[in-house]
This record gives C-alpha cells, sequence and structure tokens, in this order.
C-alpha cells in the first residue's frame, strides 16, 4: 500500500496537542475518574480543524473487509492522536494535507471524517480511505442494514446481515399470510402506495424471517434502517430527523434506493392509549407517513408488532394510510402436516394444529412446549 503520511498540519497541531494529551492522562487515572474519556479525540480534531481553519468537510461510514490482521493506521498517515477503549479505537490523522477523525469498531466498521482546504482534498483523502479499508462485499444471501440508537445523539453503523431467499421459507407462512407478503416481495420500494407497512400477528409466526427475506428480495432498491430503539425514537424529533434526513451517497447511487425505517416489536406506539403511553409518538408517525412531512421523504416505515389489529389506533390501520397490512396466522393443522411431511417427520404429524412455526421447529428439535406458552424470541433454522 502506498504510504499515505503527510506532515502538512502535524507542525500546527503539535502546540496545543500537550494539552490534549494531560487531559487525557488525567481521565485514565484512578484518581480523576470522574473526567470522562469519550468524545477526547474528537475534541482534539474539532479544535485542531478550527486552528488550522479547515473549511471543507466529508464524512462517510462503511464496514470494512475482515482480514488476518487490521491495517495499521500509521499506513493511513501520521497519526496525532489515539484512544483505544472495549476494542474500538479512536485516532486522528493528517492524511496528504487534510486532518482525519477516524473511529474504527470492534467488528470492522468505518466512521470518518476528513477536513480540507478544498472539497476536492477532503474527498481525496476519503478515496484514499476506502481505498485502506476496503468496504466488505455482501457474500451469498447476505445484505448491509444500518442500525440506529440513540445516545447523546442518534448514531449508527452499518452490519452485513444473513437473509433468506424469500422462496427458501415460504413453506413456513401460513397461505393467507403468503397471499399478503408476496406482493410486497416484488413490489419496487416495498408499498406502491402509502409509506406505512404493519405486520402484526404473535411471536414465533416469522415475522422476523420475513423482514430478512424481503431485504434480500428488494435489495436493490430497498436498503433497511433498523430501529434499535423504537420507544426512543418517535420522542425524539431531533432522531427521527436524522434518520429520515440521513443523506446516503450509496443509497441514491444504486438505483435511487428507498429507505425502509423498521420498528420491531413496537405496539405500544400504535395503541388506541398510545398518546397517554407514549406521548406525540403516534401523531408524529402519522405525519411523517401520510402527512406534509413525509410527502418530500423517500423513506417507507415498516412496523411489526404482537398486538391484535383491534387494540391498534383506528387511524394507523384506516385504509389509505397502511398500504400494507399483513397478519401472520399459525399455520392451520393441513399446513403443518404438510411441513412435517416434507422434511420427512410423519411421526409427528399427528400431535395436533395449528401451530406457528416456532412450535414446529421445536417439535423436530424434541422439545417440550410448557403449557403452549408463545416463545419470547423468534424461530431459528427457519431456512
Amino acid at each position: 500500500m502506498t504510504d499515505l503520511m503527510s506532515t502538512g498540519p502535524a507542525a500546527t497541531v503539535e502546540k496545543h496537542a500537550r494539552a490534549f494529551r494531560a487531559l487525557w492522562w488525567a481521565s485514565t487515572e484512578p484518581a480523576h475518574h470522574h473526567l470522562p474519556d469519550y468524545g477526547l479525540p474528537q475534541a482534539f480534531w474539532s479544535a485542531s480543524v478550527a486552528e488550522l481553519r479547515l473549511t471543507r468537510l466529508a464524512s462517510d461510514e462503511w464496514t470494512a473487509e475482515k482480514s488476518e490482521g487490521q491495517t495499521p493506521l500509521e499506513r493511513v498517515g501520521e497519526v496525532l492522536f489515539h484512544a483505544r477503549r472495549s476494542g474500538a479505537e479512536e485516532a486522528v490523522i493528517a492524511v496528504q494535507g487534510a486532518l482525519v477523525y477516524l473511529h474504527r469498531g470492534s467488528r470492522q466498521q468505518i466512521n470518518v471524517a476528513a477536513a480540507g482546504r478544498t472539497d476536492e482534498e477532503a474527498q481525496n483523502v476519503l478515496a484514499a480511505l476506502r481505498r485502506a479499508f476496503p468496504k466488505q462485499t455482501p457474500r451469498g444471501c447476505r445484505v448491509e442494514m444500518k442500525f440506529w440508537s440513540y445516545n447523546h445523539g442518534a448514531s449508527s453503523r452499518d452490519e452485513t446481515i444473513d437473509v433468506c431467499n424469500w422462496n427458501e421459507v415460504t413453506s413456513n407462512y401460513s397461505a393467507r399470510t403468503v397471499q399478503r407478503l408476496a406482493p410486497l416481495m416484488t413490489a419496487p420500494q416495498v408499498t406502491e402506495t402509502g409509506k406505512l407497512a404493519l405486520w402484526l400477528g404473535p411471536p414465533g409466526t416469522g415475522k422476523t424471517f420475513a423482514l430478512r427475506a424481503l431485504a434480500w428480495e428488494r435489495r436493490e432498491h430497498v436498503r433497511v434502517h433498523y430501529i434499535l430503539d423504537p420507544e426512543v425514537f418517535l420522542e425524539r424529533i431531533d432522531y427521527v430527523m436524522t434518520v429520515f434526513g440521513d443523506d446516503d451517497d450509496d443509497e441514491r447511487e444504486v438505483n435511487d434506493r428507498a429507505r425502509l425505517i423498521v420498528l420491531e416489536d413496537a405496539g405500544e406506539l400504535l395503541g388506541a392509549d398510545a398518546k397517554a403511553r407514549t406521548g406525540h409518538g403516534l401523531s408524529r408517525l402519522l405525519n411523517l407517513t401520510d402527512g406534509l412531512p413525509g410527502q418530500a421523504s423517500h423513506a417507507r416505515v415498516l412496523i411489526t408488532t404482537n398486538e391484535d389489529v383491534g387494540r391498534l389506533h383506528p387511524a394507523v390501520t384506516r385504509p389509505g394510510r397502511c398500504a400494507a397490512l399483513v397478519r401472520f396466522h399459525p399455520l392451520d393443522e393441513i399446513e403443518c402436516r404438510e411441513w412435517l411431511r416434507a422434511r420427512g417427520r410423519e411421526d409427528l404429524v399427528g400431535e395436533g394444529s395449528p401451530a406457528t412455526i416456532a412450535d414446529l421447529f421445536a417439535r423436530l428439535r424434541g422439545e417440550t412446549r410448557l403449557g403452549g406458552a408463545s416463545p419470547s424470541v423468534g424461530f431459528s433454522g427457519a431456512r
């Protein structure tokens, strides 16, 4: 790899580097644990950018290919500030006359911001970093999703996830559910009319695996943005605007992909008493999917819930607003028999039905369900 080291800004920032290093030392000493260590590399980068009057910024994030050993940061440029914590590392690096803040996670998630004197300089450095840390290429039935959470502001990370082909899992769903799901697997942007899709059904009926299949089948048209904390999401307007307004060059470049925002197990946001339980979250959701703010958005929203449709707020399920309402039913008696026979388990056919797909996989494994209780997690091995 060509050495990208540059001595450009290094001499200038050194004059205040000592103060930051002293603060870093203080934060790591046992007697000074009240001083937080988070944010210091970013603060160092920000102060240096201001000192150098670097007014053009470029940023990006991706998951890098995993290799035998990590690429040494010194091969990228001159490391001016470095910190490690919980398997991740942060660094401020001088590269080709620009100044870079780089965060590398334990699973090779790369987050960078480059500051230069011109847009071209900042973009060139960003391109050099992409070459130094090549983006992970999904192989097989794998897609890249963006996972969001809120902690001192909205933040995201890209993860490459194992998914599945719709044809591989169709037999795990009742005919009534397949009839409603199949059109979504072929719709260019998941929903052709309206921007809200609602999936509801008991635990163990396969909603999560249907989401994985949807991500695979629509991968050229949709990118999944998964909200890890839906109870926080709609109550934080800054969070909502960041996710809905997130500007992703990759999404625009690949067939102008829509953003599919997913909130799993978020029934409490949609209940008849939603306002009392979650404040203005429900009305904000409706505005973003059916109101004026939603008209300018290229995003779709998919919500899954275990709640019965009768317990949901009528404003959510009314025709025209909810473009796709899919009920996930357990397999009926005939479907259960066919499913077990297809797997060579004629001995289990007479054990009673209907059953969820989670129940059927439990039977294959010889597990006994206590009192017919619904599982607390989704099913595995549903391919």
